[in-house]
């Protein structure tokens, strides 16, 4: 809300679907009331509020929502940063979101900082990347003893890599427009901001060598045979 001389303005910051994407628009109402201003603004607020991530106990109270970022820069040709720092971070920046980030430096590093997460800490942890890096989010919540808890936090898949099919599944379940070979960051990093919980199907798999495997989604099995 900016206010003048017997002039105040509501400025609201949206982003619909223009030419099949998600575009930034701002629009600017004027009123020369501030009741009235205020009651736009309160009603506006009430409208957007977002309900408690499903993991957190009834007594964290946070004024903001907190986010940790978990991201891999060496996803997708290298360009998960940049993905990022141009599609994402204005998002939750223009949102009010606090967040963290943590990039990636090793293979299972995901998995380490899942296992080791104060859950306490934060709403959500959105995963810059390919789909890889969300299943070793995954694995750690897996291997944490209030596992069924860490289960229950909310995951957002920023598409920064090769394989994007969790983002990509999601966008068509919830009817939003996505390139399948195109940039989609803006779209999920909307879904972030104002999260529908959706459940997510997690299975496991057997093996001889590897023990037992999370996956989701897909798997593939093959025979290979000495000719």
């Amino acid at each position: 809300v900016v206010s003048g001389i017997n002039e105040w303005q509501l400025i609201l910051i949206t982003y619909p679907i223009i030419k099949k994407k998600r575009r930034l628009v701002r629009i600017s109402l004027t009123f020369n009331c501030e009741d009235t201003v205020k009651y736009a603004n309160k009603f506006i607020t009430r409208k957007i509020t977002v309900s408690r991530a499903p993991h957190l106990i009834t007594n964290v109270i946070r004024p903001r929502r907190h986010v940790l970022v978990i991201i891999n820069p060496f996803s997708g040709q290298k360009r998960g940063l940049k993905l990022w720092e141009e599609h994402v971070e204005p998002v939750l920046q223009i949102a009010g979101i606090n967040y963290d980030i943590v990039k990636t430096v090793h293979r299972k590093h995901a998995v380490e900082i899942a296992r080791n997460l104060n859950l306490d800490n934060y709403d959500a942890v959105a995963a810059v990347s390919g789909d890889g890096l969300i299943l070793e989010v995954i694995s750690g919540f897996l291997i944490r003893q209030d596992r069924e808890r860490a289960l229950k936090m909310p995951l957002a898949h920023i598409p920064g890599g090769t394989s994007n099919g969790l983002a990509a599944s999601i966008c068509f379940q919830c009817n939003e427009p996505f390139p399948p070979r195109g940039i989609f960051c803006t779209e999920m990093a909307l879904m972030l901001a104002r999260p529908r919980y959706l459940p997510l199907r997690i299975s496991h798999v057997q093996t001889e060598h590897d023990g037992s495997k999370a996956m989701f989604m897909s798997l593939s099995w093959g025979l290979f045979a000495d000719i």
